[in-house]
């Protein structure tokens, strides 16, 4: 179960210049199968508040709920000293957003007794 936290700002200028900023908290949970393939479920809930200007001044806040499905599927190549990294590619689509994004992680992975191990994955989202 992992979670985040989104901060995204953006102005934008027709007909009056405003400001949005975005808070998104994401719930996340990965139910493993075998062969490392995954589903993930993720649950958003984003509160939107935007300040106008110009002729107008008023503060507007919208509470989104947005569920991402994503299928993931990796493969991990063993190096020496138990070292493993781990490629795989994620498509989520996202309900609400109406957006597909392609994620390629690639994560590193070091592995101990008993199978317990401690993950760093770095991922780029298109």
């Amino acid at each position: 179960v992992s979670v985040c936290v989104c901060v995204r700002s953006c102005v934008f200028a027709r007909f009056c210049a405003f400001l949005c900023v975005s808070v998104c908290v994401c719930v996340r949970s990965c139910v493993f199968a075998r062969f490392c393939a995954f589903l993930c479920v993720s649950v958003c809930v984003c509160v939107r508040s935007c300040v106008f200007a110009r002729f107008c001044a008023f503060l507007c806040v919208s509470v989104c709920v947005c569920v991402s499905v994503c299928v993931c599927a990796f493969l991990c190549i063993f190096v020496r000293f138990r070292v493993c990294l781990c490629a795989f590619v994620c498509l989520r689509v996202f309900v609400h957003f109406l957006c597909v994004s392609v994620c390629v992680c690639v994560r590193s992975c070091v592995f101990a007794r008993f199978c317990a191990f401690l993950c760093v994955s770095v991922c780029v989202c298109v």
